[in-house]
């Protein structure tokens, strides 16, 4: 049975360089791995866990690859222009210039109340990292992207199948839909796509609370064509074709990586 493990592809990010925000753990560092594993210069971005960020980059470096890390906040538009110009400074010094080929927006965080009991300090947290700091870090990626480019963000099915203590988590990933399909249609014409990845459940630190609960497990698999959770390479094996050559012709397009999830009838 598949367990997750995907064929890696070499050299298809021979000479590319990426930014992978919130890649020191889970998801966000499958990925990074997988592009590094295939050629590209990547940034690990992350916010407090540097010494899970140093170790995917250590992985990346002792396989022949080029990384390094870099610390911000998204939630902080400040920290957000220091991330791109501590990328600057080292694209530069490893590099010779500050181009960018893809960036992949995965920072976020999730929210654990009903939309009509949530503070106002945690909407606007989750709001800030995972809707505002995505595309303020669009934004600015997009102006080095010189040679055309790929956008990829992280997103949810929670978007459009909310659950009744996720709101604001679900409200942030749906505003990915829209600034990804802005972001398709304004920066197409430079050779820039935009698409969101929409995982299933995925087995990483911060579904491990749900999915460690037989009966919550045993129902996720019964509504999953697949019959087995995510793992973050599963996710990476999309985000990366989208992140790919390959890809140029797709943008603007919400993806489903979830093995099925909710294809099968509830009865």
């Amino acid at each position: 049975m598949n367990n997750g493990s995907n064929t890696i592809i070499p050299g298809r990010f021979e000479g590319r360089r990426a930014l992978v925000t919130g890649a020191s753990r889970g998801i966000g560092a499958a990925i990074a791995r997988r592009l590094g594993a295939e050629g590209a210069t990547v940034a690990i971005v992350y916010r407090n866990r540097s010494h899970d960020a140093q170790e995917v980059a250590s992985e990346i470096v002792d396989k022949g690859g080029i990384a390094f890390t870099i610390q911000a906040d998204l939630a902080e538009t400040s920290d957000i222009d220091a991330m791109w110009k501590a990328w600057d400074v080292t694209s530069e010094e490893l590099l010779g210039d500050n181009r960018l080929d893809v960036l992949i927006n995965n920072a976020g965080v999730t929210s654990a109340a009903p939309l009509t009991e949530i503070f106002e300090h945690a909407y606007d947290r989750v709001m800030a990292i995972n809707a505002k700091g995505a595309l303020f870090a669009a934004a600015e990626g997009a102006k080095r992207m010189t040679q055309g480019g790929r956008i990829v963000s992280i997103g949810s099915s929670a978007a459009d199948r909310p659950g009744a203590l996720n709101g604001a988590y679900a409200m942030s990933k749906a505003a990915l839909l829209a600034m990804t399909r802005s972001l398709a249609v304004e920066l197409g014409q430079y050779g820039i796509t935009a698409n969101v990845v929409s995982p299933g459940y995925t087995r990483t630190d911060n579904t491990a609370h749900m999915l460690t609960v037989p009966e919550f497990a045993a129902r996720v698999s019964e509504l999953t064509a697949m019959k087995r959770f995510g793992q973050p390479e599963d996710i990476a094996s999309l985000a990366c074709y989208l992140a790919s050559p390959e890809a140029e012709w797709v943008t603007g397009q919400w993806i489903e990586a979830s093995g099925g999830y909710r294809l099968v009838p509830p009865v």
